[in-house]
């Protein structure tokens, strides 16, 4: 049963970071300036596992994991 907690645990982790994203409350830094003053372009980018930002304060496109 011990090991099992671990696993619980980044579950609910990834949950939290997941509803966290929802509500707009994650913040995501820009790769070239490391500003969190980013916004959300589109959901999907070039692929389905990526999101497309933009940054706020250098006007930087990017892709986000």
């Amino acid at each position: 049963m011990t090991a099992a907690k671990p696993v619980l645990d980044t579950v609910k982790h990834f949950r939290e970071d997941y509803l966290a994203y929802l509500r707009g409350e994650r913040k995501v830094a820009c790769p070239r300036c490391a500003s969190t003053a980013t916004e959300l372009v589109s959901e999907f980018g070039s692929t389905a596992c990526k999101a497309s930002y933009r940054c706020g304060d250098c006007s930087e496109p990017f892709e986000y994991f």
